[in-house]
């Protein structure tokens, strides 16, 4: 019998709300350390290959590029939220 993705969307929250009403909501966060150990586990197994034989090289344009495009939209968004989109402040960043 093939799994549905669906299933797991309906087990996660009914698993947190029963673990909420009978523990604490922090029971929900410690629950996500028994699925970090499995990936773990099953990572250091999966890639324990070592590293390559070249190393890739850090692109620094494009990094450089990204980090000056996510500064810009959070910028903006914080310019928009004090001054409205239609500021000059918002759109000259």
């Amino acid at each position: 019998m093939p799994r549905r993705p669906e299933a797991a969307a309906r087990r996660g929250p009914v698993a947190c709300g029963i673990l909420t009403e009978y523990l604490d909501w922090r029971w929900c966060l410690y629950a996500d350390l028994f699925f970090a150990a499995i990936a773990f586990t099953a990572g250091s197994q999966v890639l324990s290959a070592g590293a390559p034989a070249q190393r890739p090289k850090l692109d620094v344009p494009g990094t450089l590029l990204v980090c000056a495009s996510l500064f810009g939209i959070a910028y903006g968004f914080s310019n928009a939220e004090q001054h409205g989109w239609t500021a000059p402040a918002t759109w000259d960043a």
